[in-house]
């Protein structure tokens, strides 16, 4: 069997164990609140809920996830525009390095793509997996507009494909750094610029005109929120999240291309970044994380989590393809290193298999059962409860509801992050939502449903009041407790 055809079964291996997640794993809170703003009247109430911080995607994409959704019929339907997204993403990849650095240094970019936590997003009804690939072919774009004789409608479609992006998730705006900093490069080795480029770029920009005043509004909600500030300190963890398994075989790569370099390489590869418009290109995707903490903490987001810097991964792929290149390996180990490096991210991808079926089955052990006298029932946690509640049959939803009191949760040192979501959903009509003072008024009684050994604020809260909790039988990993709060203790 040719080693293309190897090549070609292994990825479609890789990309069909991705699309059995999809099937399998249950959809958890962030994809539940899009598909709940995705039912909303688009674009007003989209956007109003979105300014009131039920979820804060770009406004676009909560239109193409509700019309995919009724298209398909299934929840499922958000899940397969990432899934395609990433599959553009693989495909893309390839290309750009093949294009750069031959078919063998060429092929590795995507094996390391698949090690990277990106393949997690391909599998995640949110707008990630589709970025993913928007940037992938925004890059594409960008190089062969680059090249001489260029048609300008290379320059139009990275446009396109980076405004629209914006449209899906602000933090997008981020795959224009590596661009602008390939430019910048140029500028500084030739003294001149690509005309249609940088108009490009500047027409890329357009849909903050009409989104800025919205992601505005949101911002200000999210100043007034009790979540943990975006620091400095959290950028190492945010690129080992990114890396995923892919640190180990590149951390091994890196230690063989410094014992192989030569004295002056270093000192040569700064030098490039500063004067060649790929290694500039390649240097700032790889410093996507850092730019977006620094947005995060400087324009007083309030928030700032590793997949906004998602495309990073494009670029731990397409430098890992470069520096295979520039070692001046011989063909045969490159096959080798590009064998063992696809052969790892199969393996990876029966493993994340297995990591979904066991989600999978947690969820259903967890769902609501013959518990007593058809009293209401809370989770815990407000990503357990939102979860049930949309798994649950129309029975069952009757009896659901979800508590969300910020200051409560925040006081017993919980994350208040979804309980902000549940609250500005209320006011949509979207979900069950109680607050304290509700839940005392009008259900004193009712069944709380927690993880084992994992207290929270609403189990704390009840004993602190004078509350009574019985235990109740719970499936294994859980407890569940008939919570009385007019109890005398």
């Amino acid at each position: 069997m040719r080693l293309a055809t190897k090549l070609l079964l292994a990825w479609l291996a890789c990309v069909a164990s991705i699309a059995v997640i999809v099937v399998l794993r249950p959809l958890w809170f962030d994809e539940i609140l899009g598909l709940s703003v995705s039912t909303l009247e688009w674009p007003r109430e989209v956007m109003a809920a979105t300014a009131a911080g039920v979820d804060l995607k770009g406004p676009v994409w909560y239109g193409i996830a509700g019309l995919v959704v009724e298209w398909t019929g299934s929840d499922l339907g958000s899940r397969w525009i990432a899934w395609l997204g990433f599959c553009a993403a693989l495909g893309l990849t390839w290309r750009f390095a093949t294009m750069r650095f031959g078919p063998l240094a060429g092929a590795i970019a995507p094996a390391v793509l698949l090690l990277t936590k990106a393949p997690r997003f391909a599998a995640e009804g949110c707008p990630y997996g589709l970025l993913l690939g928007l940037a992938a072919g925004a890059f594409v774009a960008w190089w062969r507009a680059t090249r001489p004789g260029a048609s300008p409608a290379w320059a139009l479609l990275m446009a396109v494909l980076l405004a629209t992006g914006l449209t899906l998730h602000y933090f997008a705006a981020l795959v224009w750094i590596p661009i602008a900093c390939g430019e910048i490069a140029r500028f500084v080795r030739d003294r001149r610029v690509v005309p249609v480029v940088l108009a490009g770029l500047a027409l890329a920009l357009a849909p903050l005109v009409v989104l800025l005043p919205h992601a505005r509004e949101a911002k200000a909600m999210l100043q007034h929120a009790p979540f943990s500030p975006p620091a400095v300190e959290f950028l190492g963890k945010h690129y080992l999240y990114l890396l995923d398994v892919a640190i180990a075989p590149l951390v091994l790569l890196a230690l063989h291309a410094a014992l192989s370099a030569h004295p002056g390489a270093i000192a040569a590869f700064a030098r490039r970044i500063v004067r060649d418009p790929e290694s500039a290109f390649l240097a700032a995707l790889l410093l996507l994380p850092v730019f977006g903490m620094a947005v995060a903490v400087v324009g007083g987001s309030g928030v700032s989590h590793p997949r906004y810097a998602l495309p990073f991964t494009l670029g731990v792929a397409l430098a890992t393809a470069a520096a295979a290149r520039s070692l001046k390996w011989s063909d045969v180990r490159l096959a080798r290193v590009m064998g063992f490096l696809v052969v790892a991210a199969v393996v990876a991808g029966g493993v994340n298999v297995v990591r979904a079926w066991s989600k999978r089955s947690a969820v259903e052990e967890a769902a609501p059962r013959g518990w007593p006298l058809d009293l209401p029932i809370a989770y815990g946690s407000s990503f357990d409860g939102l979860q049930q509640w949309h798994y649950a049959d129309a029975k069952t939803r009757q009896r659901l509801f979800l508590p969300a009191e910020v200051d409560l949760a925040v006081r017993h040192g919980e994350s208040a992050t979804g309980y902000v979501s549940l609250l500005s959903a209320r006011r949509f009509g979207l979900y069950p939502v109680a607050s304290w003072a509700e839940m005392r008024a009008e259900k004193p009684r009712f069944v709380l449903v927690q993880r084992a050994h994992a207290d929270n604020w609403i189990a704390i809260e009840s004993r602190a009041q004078g509350g009574r909790l019985e235990p109740l039988s719970a499936p294994p990993g859980w407890e569940a407790w008939l919570v009385d709060l007019h109890g005398d203790g």
